[in-house]
């Protein structure tokens, strides 16, 4: 069931929006070299007025704060009560006696707090008072005596409901709040009417962007130079971060780093923005995004050129992207001239011109000037990252060749971080396999293999008939060995009919140590020693000497994969 904010939310939501106006196409926001001194400035980086938590008391409520209760309480929907000015949220009943204890309003950046807590009662007596207690990090203790007074016996009123100048609703206003506690007096001959609560906010005002700036969990107040965002703030993200509850932002800008959905982890956000780095110019590069892009949402300093462009300035900044027209491969029953350019001619500005969980070839021009380009979806095309995603996969029309021109459509990564074939869920619908091109050929990878796509990659798979491709992540898949994918030939090679063999990682006897910032490799092969980002970017490629060896690891900040190929043998190690 589709859960709605209480009317103060709805309203603080309209307010906090018309303020916040989305980013520009190409904004100086989109240059992270700038980020440590933007989000210090005063001007660039505005003072909003934001709803930082609502907490409900659902069950399957993944922002769940820390609380405790003493004495006789239950849990149930107001709504079905007949109380008016409920949420359709599971909420918390007090009866006489009782003490609800709430934690962790731990919001270090938040100045000018405010807890807002609305609350109802039915059939209490007099002197079955409720009492809220804040408690802050100064060390002081606010006690607020009652702020709704029961004068009759048998008495009910409905949440936030007004009765001669008092209002069913708890307003506590002062700077770090870290606890409240809301009790409920019992008479020596107590009704057996109560109180309820429904949802609490904690609002407050704070910088508008917070910047990312180590690696760890989202919800560590001390990543962040801001403290972690939350819905109508923009998050700048440049730093390896793992999700393991609810997040959300209105902007998410990511300088290429891995954002791990971990199980019960969820991450939600009105627009995203991806810086991608083309590694080399000219080159063609298997691409997705795991959001929508627009045609104006690519960088502005790029025009979109097609087979007709001509370059002829000393600096072009030119993008080329090409789809996969597997439709056509199956007509014309053949695996080659497949690839379709598209072109900005046939796109308005605001139409999609890359889907979450497709891929696409894409080069920049021989002579840009620029490496990373900005990558935006529209403005309120709002994403949702959970443990489980799905790809869907329309292969109805991709059948009417030989077995091996059928069915072949080029996917996406749809996570922002890489991906396991462990965590794609078997499917009759498909041969079994991902394609990935080697340098040479396409090779295939067997599902549920030991092997991982890189974020922002894609991949060929086979389909029968219309489908999805089903995502559910994992605990653990440190061992997974991420793919390369090389870059295409110009000809725009195809997947054909590769030999199937189903990669086993070898078992390796490759002995070494880290430690100081190296590693010291001790029974080695001639061979190479290659250091990846998390994103799968090579950062370092080292020659492996035979024998006995110490090799310098990077120094900076984050997580990354090293590969180990000594001899025949091959290790993947991932490192912090």
């Amino acid at each position: 069931m589709k859960k709605y904010l209480p009317f103060q939310a709805i309203l603080i939501a309209i307010v906090q929006w018309v303020s916040n106006c989305p980013i520009s196409a190409q904004s100086e926001w989109f240059s992270p070299q700038q980020w440590e001194s933007l989000v210090q400035d005063s001007q660039k980086n505005p003072i909003i007025r934001d709803t930082v938590l609502y907490q409900s008391f659902d069950s399957d409520n993944p922002l769940s704060i820390n609380y405790s209760v003493s004495g006789q309480y239950d849990f149930f929907y107001p709504q079905e009560e007949g109380i008016q000015g409920a949420s359709d949220s599971r909420a918390i009943r007090l009866y006489p006696g009782s003490t609800l204890t709430i934690d962790t309003l731990i919001y270090p950046a938040l100045k000018m707090a405010e807890i807002h807590i609305p609350f109802a009662f039915q059939h209490v007596n007099k002197e079955e008072d409720i009492y809220f207690t804040t408690y802050f990090y100064s060390g002081d203790t606010e006690f607020d005596a009652r702020p709704y007074v029961v004068k009759s016996n048998d008495c009910s009123r409905y949440f936030r409901e007004i009765y001669v100048g008092r209002q069913c609703f708890y307003r506590g206003r002062r700077s770090d709040p870290y606890r409240i506690q809301i009790k409920v007096t019992k008479p020596t001959s107590a009704s057996e009417g109560y109180y309820c609560i429904d949802s609490l906010f904690l609002v407050g005002n704070i910088e508008q962007y917070s910047l990312l700036q180590q690696s760890g969990t989202w919800h560590d107040h001390s990543l962040w130079s801001h403290d972690y965002t939350s819905l109508r703030r923009v998050a700048l993200i440049n730093a390896d971060v793992r999700i393991d509850q609810a997040a959300e932002c209105q902007h998410l800008i990511n300088n290429q780093k891995e954002i791990q959905i971990q199980p019960e982890g969820v991450l939600h956000t009105r627009q995203m923005t991806t810086l991608h780095t083309f590694a080399e110019k000219g080159k063609w590069y298997f691409v997705s995004f795991p959001h929508d892009v627009s045609l104006n949402g690519i960088d502005t300093r790029f025009q979109l050129g097609d087979a007709s462009t001509i370059t002829t300035e000393p600096v072009n900044n030119i993008l080329y992207i090409q789809a996969y027209d597997g439709r056509r491969r199956a007509e014309n029953n053949r695996a080659d001239g497949n690839w379709t350019v598209l072109s900005a001619d046939t796109f308005s500005p605001e139409d999609i011109l890359l889907e979450k969980g497709k891929g696409y070839l894409m080069a920049i021009d021989e002579t840009a000037y620029i490496q990373t380009l900005s990558f935006s979806s529209p403005a309120n095309n709002s994403q949702t990252f959970r443990e489980t995603m799905s790809v869907p996969l329309e292969a109805n029309t991709l059948q009417g060749g030989d077995e091996a021109n059928n069915g072949w459509i080029l996917c996406g990564n749809p996570y922002p971080s890489a991906v396991s074939l462990q965590e794609i869920l078997p499917n009759p619908d498909l041969d079994g396999y991902v394609y990935l091109y080697n340098g040479q050929d396409y090779e295939a990878y067997p599902i549920d293999s030991d092997y991982a796509i890189p974020a922002g990659s894609a991949f060929f798979v086979k389909a029968v008939q219309d489908t999805e491709l089903l995502f559910q992540r994992k605990e653990d898949t440190a061992s997974s060995v991420i793919l390369q994918h090389a870059a295409l030939p110009y000809q725009g090679k195809e997947p054909g009919s590769p030999s199937i063999t189903q990669a086993i990682k070898p078992s390796c006897k490759i002995q070494y140590t880290i430690r100081a910032g190296k590693i010291h490799i001790q029974n080695s092969q001639a061979g190479e020693l290659i250091v990846y980002t998390v994103l799968g970017k090579e950062v370092k490629r080292m020659r492996l000497l035979e024998g006995e060896g110490e090799y310098a690891l990077p120094q900076s900040a984050g997580m990354y994969f090293l590969r180990i190929i000594s001899g025949t043998q091959t290790e993947t190690v991932k490192i912090k």
